[in-house]
């Protein structure tokens, strides 16, 4: 039961800090991808399959042909370029569902319907961003601590980014298989809210030919465990640090009071 509170716990901790969730794609440049913009909109606006709709997205610019953007008035929007396809939807309180959407409906309509209105090969990278908005003090101090070792509780601002690299299975047991994960962390601190993004990427090297061997299931649940996992080391490493900072002065007071009372008894 204990276990399974914790569970909900993060669930709703997800549900409050996540305001946006960004799919991006990245390929190489296809430059008849301009050519197909009509056919792109209309597969997203008008099939059946589609997770969107002109309910959805009201709204579509064509920037000097350069790119076409479908929006709605919440900020939500879907991108498509020569080079990428970027979609950002908001969280609006439901993480896990959203997440549930993405792996059932949004993901299987790129792949199936949106990739095959042109031909697109040579996937660089398939990415997921975790557009975070923290407001409680206690919790940003306790990230700042974190991240500074201790060294820093409270600060009025901060714009820090860093990265780390994972080398995937796949690329230890296949040969010629270079893939990786990268994730980039950028965190800024204004005024009384910390805005943290978690960039979540595989690269794929070589190039991936079809989109239709990748797992995306496996990556956004690889994706989603990294940010709870990330998000709840930060906290739970300050909170023992604090417990085993009160054992300490607590047993040096107590170690205080033992040589007072045996001043006094001499």
């Amino acid at each position: 039961m204990l276990v399974l509170l914790k569970i909900i716990a993060k669930q709703q901790k997800m549900n409050k800090i996540v305001k946006n969730i960004t799919i991006g794609i990245k390929h190489q440049r296809t430059f008849k991808i301009k050519d197909n913009f009509g056919r792109f909109i209309d597969c997203i606006l008008h099939d059946a399959s589609s997770p969107f709709g002109v309910k959805f997205f009201p709204f579509v610019d064509e920037k000097f042909s350069d790119s076409v953007t479908l929006h709605n008035p919440k900020g939500e929007y879907f991108q498509i370029d020569s080079d990428d396809f970027v979609l950002v939807v908001k969280n609006k309180d439901e993480f896990e569902k959203n997440i549930l959407n993405l792996k059932n409906d949004t993901f299987p309509f790129i792949r199936k319907k949106l990739f095959n209105v042109t031909k697109i090969n040579d996937i660089i990278r398939v990415g997921i961003i975790f557009s975070l908005e923290i407001k409680s003090k206690k919790e940003i101090n306790k990230i700042i601590s974190y991240l500074t070792n201790d060294s820093i509780e409270t600060i009025n601002s901060l714009d820090m980014k860093f990265s780390h690299k994972k080398i995937i299975g796949e690329s230890l047991t296949k040969s010629a298989v270079n893939d990786y994960i990268n994730v980039i962390y950028s965190l800024v601190k204004k005024k009384d809210k910390m805005l943290v993004n978690v960039d979540y990427q595989r690269h794929f090297d070589p190039f991936l030919t079809d989109i239709n061997d990748f797992n995306a299931n496996r990556f956004i649940d690889s994706a989603v465990n990294n940010l709870k996992n990330s998000y709840n080391e930060w906290l739970k490493d300050y909170e023992a640090k604090s417990r085993k900072d009160k054992t300490e002065k607590s047993s040096k007071k107590g170690g205080k009071g033992k040589e007072k009372e045996g001043k006094k008894e001499d």
